[in-house]
């Protein structure tokens, strides 16, 4: 309570002092902290030999002017000349007496500072190195305030364009606001340090220069804040004095530099204008060059004011540019938006800085940290715009895979499509080529059965001629006269014979089915009885009946064909019964239709194999004794067909064997006659 009524006092004795006393600040106790720019009065373009003692005379004293501040730091803009200050403090009693001077700003050459003595009579040259930091980064002074009217003044020799952010601060208040200082930084360069080694670990697994040149303008930008920020003399060269201001300006330069390779190599897929692309580059070099110079300058102690314009040039054209060239670019595109939007940050923290600096707009915290912010800004939006760029790319080339996938899967199911259609036409031309083998296979076949079954067939026929004409020449000679037998027996023989050779004839037109029916009408009872007749000496083994069971009558009919089915009736009966059975054959009118049965005492045809036999080149046994290809019976059954009637294979009613009917039409116009 008792420091709160001595700062209520101090303040109304300060308040009550004449005029010309009140431009000291009030210094009471509580107080931690005092802006200092506001009261503050400054004398410009000092003699470089003008000393202390100097400085107090009344004629000096008047020119101390306190200029205009309109933020919280002092800005003179372009003063390059020597500098005094003058603080004028009037301090209360109770007042701490520990306090620091301090001026957070990196771009001064040299500061001395002037603190009266205790007494009060004359001034002394305070130590510079009696800091409550054993480092500091910028320039501070700690003094002892005692109660009273204090005068304290500074010489400053500026390194370009002047800001003085001055304040005084108690000792510990000092120490706080530092150590959240240096904090803040650690957080801000580590976040980056991490950026750029993230950036330099992608550019390495992608194998990308787009990256490399990404982590180049990061290092280059960031060592420019670093020194700015007086970090370097703390903790890269303590014991070394470098001209900050020109590594920083150059590491600026080359930011600048590769800031538009970085956006030529991040637009090289665009399509774009040649004149722009190349405007990039030439402004990429440009700035190169720009660097080059003033590092130079720094080598040879000596500054060149049109590097400095230049630079502010260049930062003006090729900002514009780069916004013109992205906002072309852009398209929509998510990662050239996120460009675009870094480089706007760039370009609104480089206007914001240059104009603070030409004292157009505020001194203040935001505005000295203006191009720190923005760079780590633009470094977070330059990174995700790269990461949304692989992203991009990535996703191209997973749908690039997958298209290639889709396309391969396609070609994969045309092949196998391909693939089937050929092992079925393989399978089908197979099927058909070992058809074909097993036809010409069963066509050797039958002509050798076919063969064997004529030498059969015609060997009978010719050998019974060959006897009868042995017999009667042998019987002649003895005198005998037996020739009208002996003729009989060869003219049924050479009949046999040439019935033979008309069925096979004949059958040869019935297997082309390109014949027609020559119809004509028989007297069927006569015919019938003289065809059964002539079988009588041809299968003398066989008894052979023929009954009609009804007159007949005249029947329309092929004869020759007709005789073909019945003796392939009969000859079948005979071949496949035993020697001296009996062969029945009948005739029956039934209505309008001829019956003809044919009923043999044979081995017999079992059930499912009686329709089977009227097939082509089917046989039940095909390794049986008996001669035969198969074809007889089916070219009954075309006759007969040809005729519109029907056959079939049935067993003996009577007991073992098979019967086969025949049923035809007696009178209908079957085929046009020829």
């Amino acid at each position: 309570m008792t420091n709160r009524y001595l700062s209520l006092l101090s303040l109304i004795f300060a308040l009550l002092l004449p005029v010309s006393s009140t431009a000291a600040i009030v210094v009471v106790p509580g107080t931690s902290t005092i802006n200092l720019a506001h009261e503050v009065s400054i004398l410009r373009d000092a003699p470089t030999a003008l000393d202390i003692e100097t400085i107090n005379t009344p004629d000096w004293q008047s020119r101390f002017v306190k200029p205009k501040v309109s933020g919280t730091a002092l800005n003179l803009s372009r003063d390059a000349g020597v500098l005094w200050l003058r603080i004028e403090l009037q301090v209360s009693k109770g007042v701490s007496p520990d306090w620091v001077l301090d001026i957070p700003y990196g771009n001064l050459r040299d500061i001395e500072w002037f603190i009266p003595h205790q007494e009060g009579s004359g001034f002394v040259s305070a130590a510079k190195k009696s800091l409550p930091f054993s480092k500091y980064r910028y320039h501070a002074q700690p003094i002892t305030l005692h109660p009273g009217i204090v005068s304290i003044y500074a010489r400053v020799v500026p390194d370009g364009p002047v800001t003085l952010p001055l304040q005084l601060q108690t000792e510990s208040a000092f120490l706080v606001q530092e150590g959240n200082h240096l904090f803040a930084q650690a957080l801000y360069f580590g976040s980056l340090a991490a950026l750029l080694l993230y950036a330099l670990l992608f550019a390495w697994s992608v194998k990308d220069a787009t990256y490399l040149i990404f982590s180049a303008y990061l290092l280059a930008s960031e060592f420019a804040i670093f020194v700015g920020n007086g970090l370097g003399r703390v903790f890269l060269w303590p014991h070394l004095t470098l001209p900050e201001l020109v590594l920083q300006s150059t590491a600026f330069a080359l930011a600048g530099a590769f800031s538009l390779w970085l956006t030529s190599a991040f637009l090289r897929d665009v399509n774009l204008s040649g004149l722009l692309k190349k405007s990039l580059r030439w402004f990429a070099w440009a700035y190169l060059g720009l660097a080059l110079g003033i590092a130079a300058s720094g080598m040879f102690d000596f500054r060149f004011t049109v590097l400095d314009s230049l630079f502010a040039v260049f930062t003006l054209i090729s900002s514009v540019v780069v916004l013109t060239v992205l906002w072309i670019a852009r398209a929509g595109r998510r990662s050239e938006t996120y460009f675009f939007a870094a480089w706007m940050v760039v370009w609104a923290g480089a206007l914001i800085a240059s104009t603070r600096s030409m004292d157009w707009v505020a001194s203040n915290l935001f505005t000295l940290y203006v191009m720190q912010i923005a760079t780590g800004v633009a470094a977070l939006l330059f990174s995700v715009a790269l990461f949304v760029r692989v992203r991009q790319q990535y996703q191209a080339t997973i749908l690039a895979q997958q298209q290639a996938l889709a396309a391969r899967a396609a070609l994969i199911a045309t092949l196998q499509d391909s693939e089937r259609k050929l092992e079925a036409t393989v399978v089908e031309r197979t099927a058909q080529l070992q058809a074909s083998l097993d036809a010409e296979k069963r066509l050797r076949e039958q002509y050798v059965r076919f063969g064997a079954m004529i030498s059969h067939e015609f060997r009978n026929p010719l050998g019974v001629i060959e006897t009868q004409t042995s017999l009667l020449q042998r019987e002649l000679t003895a005198g005998i006269d037996n020739s009208g037998k002996r003729i009989g027996t060869v003219r049924s023989a050479a009949q046999r014979l040439a019935l033979l050779f008309e069925k096979w004839l004949q059958s040869d037109r019935l297997q082309n089915a390109t014949d027609k029916l020559h119809t004509q009408p028989i007297e069927f009872d006569e015919w019938f009885e003289e065809l059964v007749a002539k079988c009588h000496a041809y299968h003398a083994n066989h008894r052979i009946d023929c009954s009609l069971n009804s007159p007949i009558g005249v029947v329309d009919a092929d004869e020759r064909l007709l005789q073909i089915a019945v003796l392939n009736l009969i000859d079948n009966a005979c071949k496949y019964s035993p020697a001296g059975t009996t062969v029945s054959v009948t005739a029956t009118r039934e209505g309008s239709s001829l019956r003809i049965d044919v009923t043999d005492q044979g081995i017999g045809i079992a059930k499912e194999l009686q329709a089977k036999v009227f097939d082509e080149y089917f046989r039940i046994d095909p390794d049986s004794p008996v001669l035969g290809v198969g074809l007889g019976l089916p070219f009954v059954r075309k006759i007969v067909t040809l005729h519109g009637g029907s056959v079939a294979a049935s067993d003996n009613p009577a007991g073992r064997g098979t019967r086969f009917t025949i049923v035809l039409p007696i009178n209908s116009d079957l085929q046009t006659h020829s």
